[in-house]
């Protein structure tokens, strides 16, 4: 996750998936009549789905989109490449304090976040700093990953590779292998303050027929990849492979991309949570 170029390329639960939330997102929103609104996307990474996704739902007289990341590497590809009137790229930590920003920055009408909030230890915090955030009235659209079949892979890899996976338990989803992740949610939005929220789950399954397709997907996610030595890669990516091809799908799924008779059949299976909710 410290090679933006890489990430930028990698398909992994992304790229599709965020192109139909923002639809789903901009249909949503409790847009200003006059269309100068603010926006703040948290987790921004290396800046591209905020210009190619997210930006281009906004009115063209949008007053600002703030985007945002905590990660140094990818701010300085975001603010290198996508240089863009009226957006801003700078390093927040929603799981964190926010006062020094919220000086700096006025409220935001909507605030926006892909595929990232599972990462931020304190879920609390996090939901309240997005509250606060927000203008009277202004709303939020947060898409959360819950399961992924590559998380249950991770822990059957620790044994062998703790020493590179030391930290595995903060990049799972605190939502992973929960039995009710919608109330989990959906507590934490009314315990901050939203006076409207919704929290739908949604289930995906994808197949794979090509290794280094698979592999090109999930390198540039990894978070411990680049601490491996480069003599331990091959093997630390085979035995990925190899434990991800035994995750066969429930009975039943509707399997995306699936082609019948193929002699590599890689199964990618996630649960997600989309949130919707009104100050």
């Amino acid at each position: 996750m410290d090679d933006p170029v890489s990430y930028r390329k990698s398909r992994f639960l992304r790229a599709d998936d965020h192109s139909q939330i923002m639809e789903e997102f901009a249909a949503k929103f409790n847009w200003r009549v006059e269309g100068n609104d603010s926006v703040l996307d948290i987790g921004c990474a290396g800046g591209n789905n905020t210009c190619e996704t997210i930006l281009p739902k906004l009115p063209p007289t949008f007053s600002r989109l703030v985007a945002v990341d905590i990660n140094d590497k990818m701010l300085e590809y975001a603010k290198k490449n996508f240089k863009v009137p009226k957006v801003l790229f700078e390093k927040l930590d929603i799981g964190a304090d926010i006062s020094e920003f919220m000086r700096e920055h006025d409220p935001f009408d909507h605030v926006v976040s892909l595929f990232c909030f599972h990462l931020v230890p304190d879920q609390r915090l996090a939901m309240k700093n997005v509250y606060n955030l927000l203008n009277t009235n202004g709303d939020c659209c947060i898409h959360v990953l819950g399961y992924f079949t590559g998380f249950d892979v991770y822990k059957i890899m620790f044994p062998k590779w703790s020493e590179y996976l030391y930290d595995i338990d903060d990049y799972v989803s605190p939502y992973h292998q929960r039995i009710n992740p919608v109330h989990m949610l959906s507590n934490h939005l009314k315990l901050v303050g939203f006076k409207e929220y919704n929290v739908e789950e949604r289930r995906k399954t994808v197949a794979y027929h090509d290794v280094q397709t698979f592999i090109d997907a999930f390198v540039p996610v990894f978070p411990f990849f680049s601490r491996l030595p480069p003599e331990n890669q091959a093997e630390f990516l085979d035995e990925y492979v190899k434990l991800s091809m035994e995750v066969k799908p429930e009975p039943g799924v509707i399997v995306e991309n699936f082609q019948a008779g193929q002699k590599v059949n890689i199964y990618v299976s996630y649960i997600t949570s989309l949130i919707y909710a009104r100050k």
